[in-house]
């Protein structure tokens, strides 16, 4: 299995460090390779990649969207990606990207860490919602969030994953040291 873990920056944050945590645990497994890419900005974190040759960087502005999405796309068919974790508000440059592209074979799960998204409104909340609707699972930290989506989509489209302040001490019997 391939997958590729997604997040707009990998400046020190929660969501930034989890999906570093994602990428080195699975590949460490030998089951499953993953990648990583940040697309806006690389950060202080950079340097905690374990496998520093399955990070990618899109380097995305908002003049440079169209070339970010076409590098994007030949990066899935390259490494042959058949999951894509995104992070945060990733979800919607990677959205774009299936509405335009329609990724039937990737599938696409959303980790969705601030907790904002209930709150979102207007254009960005029918985009959200359509971007949704074409994703197979959200991951959500609050059940706040978790009722809200409960409410608009199916309970079997949401995963309820709180954040921790230390992932270490709740799942200590089950993870090396280093991983978290």
């Amino acid at each position: 299995m391939r997958v590729l873990q997604i997040i707009d920056s990998l400046d020190a944050g929660g969501a930034e460090r989890m999906a570093i945590n994602f990428h080195n645990h699975l590949n460490e497994l030998n089951e499953i390779e993953s990648f990583l890419i940040s697309t806006r900005k690389k950060g202080q974190l950079l340097s905690v990649i374990k496998f520093p040759d399955k990070y990618c960087f899109l380097n995305r502005t908002k003049k440079g969207l169209l070339y970010s999405l076409l590098s994007l796309n030949k990066f899935l068919e390259e490494k042959n990606i058949q999951i894509i974790h995104v992070h945060g508000t990733s979800i919607f440059f990677v959205g774009l990207l299936k509405i335009l592209k329609r990724l039937e074979r990737i599938r696409i799960i959303w980790h969705d860490h601030n907790g904002n998204s209930p709150n979102i409104q207007g254009l960005r909340k029918i985009i959200l919602f359509k971007i949704l609707k074409k994703i197979e699972k959200v991951l959500v930290v609050s059940n706040y969030q978790k009722t809200f989506y409960e409410i608009n989509f199916k309970a079997d489209f949401i995963q309820y994953l709180p954040n921790y302040s230390s992932v270490k001490k709740k799942y200590k019997e089950s993870c090396e040291d280093d991983v978290f």
